[in-house]
């Protein structure tokens, strides 16, 4: 009476490369996502301000460009 595998060897090496190869790589491809998501945040720059004009109805333009 023999007992048959149900996977050969050849199929077991494949399936452990392809473990192995999702082991490495999924931790791989999230850290160059989060690399890529922090270069597009703006990052604050804190400049010391001695005095601030008080200005109202400006623009959204006039705003940004002041």
């Amino acid at each position: 009476m023999t007992i048959e595998s149900p996977l050969y060897f050849s199929e077991i090496i494949g399936f452990s490369f392809l473990t192995i190869g999702l082991i490495i790589v999924t931790p791989l491809v999230i850290y160059l996502l989060k690399i890529l998501w922090q270069k597009n945040k703006c990052k604050l720059v804190w400049t010391p301000v001695d005095f601030v004009e008080h200005r109202t109805n400006l623009s959204n333009d006039e705003f940004i460009r002041e």
